[in-house]
């Protein structure tokens, strides 16, 4: 398969789709993920695994990515973090 996006450690690239599941599973696969406690969730490898997908095939600045891991971190520990049962 051919595509815009770099896949880690393979000499070859694909979809935005398949690298960052590539990428995410080869992050995972490793434990370089990390643990955000209260949600229960690794966000490191879905959220940097789809950032770099995506921001290699959109050409996005530094600013850009980093501005979309951050909400990614944001949104992941959001939404796996439990309501406060008060």
């Amino acid at each position: 398969m051919c595509g815009p996006c770099t896949v880690f450690s393979h000499a070859f690239k694909t979809s935005p789709q398949y690298a960052a599941l590539a990428n995410a599973t080869i992050g995972h696969g490793f434990e370089l993920d990390d643990t955000h406690d209260p949600s229960v969730s690794h966000p490191g490898t879905v959220v940097i695994s789809s950032a770099l997908a995506l921001g290699e095939k959109q050409k996005v600045s530094g600013k850009q990515f980093l501005t979309s891991l951050v909400a990614g971190y944001e949104v992941m520990g959001r939404v796996g973090w439990p309501p406060d049962p008060a």
